[in-house]
């Protein structure tokens, strides 16, 4: 098989891990439905069996852009002990951050700490292209793990377009003329998601708001009847529920926290109250403080449950504030990442190293 000479997806590797289906490089690489078959996606065994797992990787062709999903850093770790060619690396983020900083998996006397932080080290300094999704995470990638500024690129995580029906996306903002209102979380119970502050606002808010929550998030509150205006949904849902009630809410609700990973990354829901067109409460913390300052979102004093409160009634009593700034947050979506503007960026940084 003879290299390419120019970007071709027929001989464009990616590989993963088995099971990793849902990642946010999925967002830039099905852009096009007609594109997504023709990329030759390679699942890795889990390193149970290590021995398949490197039979997998020696059977790659040298000559051939391999790409390694999200969250997958662990792979490039592998390419290195096995001497196969430098390979880019979607990380989005680094390893360190979702395990360490999100979920305070340090192990025993810090052990996972250090290998983590080694996966990353080796992870990035390995691969020739890092894509990460904030200016603020390569600034972290940088001074955290001395690489290069030359090897990061930005590129937002953005979100599956081809999830939706196409009679359903792009809706305008669903803004009810009666009460009650409806406010929806949806997203894991990790440290910078700031529950324990939503629920402390859902108590603060005037019962005459009348506002309705609707929270997608397992074990959320399910011992608790103590807030009536409370619709948990403590299972995972199928694309066409979670769209629904996307669809149909109000307000859509970001990060609430003060945690420092807010500082620089940017949540899967951020893009897709982006792409419904939906207004957006979120911890003005970080990365989220340049929209809330271009009035896009609706921002507030993360970890303050009074101030989520406030922020909420004001929203919610404006409807028309609440319109404009969806639809400049929309805006901003369309001009920087979109699936068509993520899969050109995408393109255009791999055509700069291989052809």
């Amino acid at each position: 098989m003879d290299a390419p000479t120019s970007f071709d997806p027929v001989h464009f590797f990616v590989l993963r891990f088995e099971g990793n289906k849902r990642s946010r490089t999925s967002t830039f690489l099905s852009s096009h439905r007609d594109y997504l078959p023709a990329v030759r996606i390679v699942e890795i065994p889990t390193l149970n069996d290590i021995r398949q797992a490197v039979r997998v990787i020696k059977s790659l062709p040298k000559s051939f852009p391999v790409l390694i999903s999200s969250p997958n850093s662990l792979l490039v770790v592998l390419l290195l002990v096995l001497r196969k060619p430098r390979p880019i690396l979607d990380a989005g983020w680094p390893l360190i951050d979702g395990v360490i900083s999100s979920r305070r998996q340090f192990g025993v006397f810090g052990l996972n700490l250090i290998k983590t932080y080694l996966i990353d080290f080796i992870a990035f300094h390995y691969s020739r292209l890092v894509f990460l999704e904030s200016v603020e995470q390569i600034k972290f990638v940088q001074r955290t793990f001395l690489v290069p500024q030359r090897k990061l690129s930005l590129l937002f995580t953005g979100f599956d377009e081809g999830r939706v029906l196409s009679d359903t996306h792009n809706e305008a903002v669903s803004v009810k003329p009666v009460k009650p209102c409806s406010v929806l979380f949806r997203g894991g119970d990790q440290s910078e998601a700031g529950l324990q502050t939503l629920k402390e606002a859902m108590l603060i808010l005037p019962k005459e708001s009348e506002t309705r929550f609707i929270v997608i998030s397992k074990g959320f509150l399910n011992s608790e009847n103590s807030i009536g205006n409370l619709k948990v949904i403590d299972k995972e849902l199928t694309d066409i529920e979670l769209f629904k009630e996307i669809r149909f809410c109000d307000v859509m609700l970001g990060q609430m926290s003060s945690h420092s990973r807010l500082k620089r990354t940017i949540p899967h829901k951020f893009f897709e109250a982006a792409f419904f067109c939906k207004p957006y409460v979120t911890s003005n913390t970080g990365v989220m403080e340049f929209f809330v300052k271009n009035q896009m979102v609706f921002g507030f004093k993360g970890g303050d449950p009074k101030s989520l409160a406030e922020v909420l009634n004001a929203a919610l009593s404006d409807p028309e504030e609440m319109k404009r700034r969806a639809s400049r947050l929309h805006g901003w979506y369309l001009e920087n990442a979109s699936q068509r503007i993520l899969m050109n960026k995408f393109k255009t940084e791999i055509e700069k190293l291989w052809f």
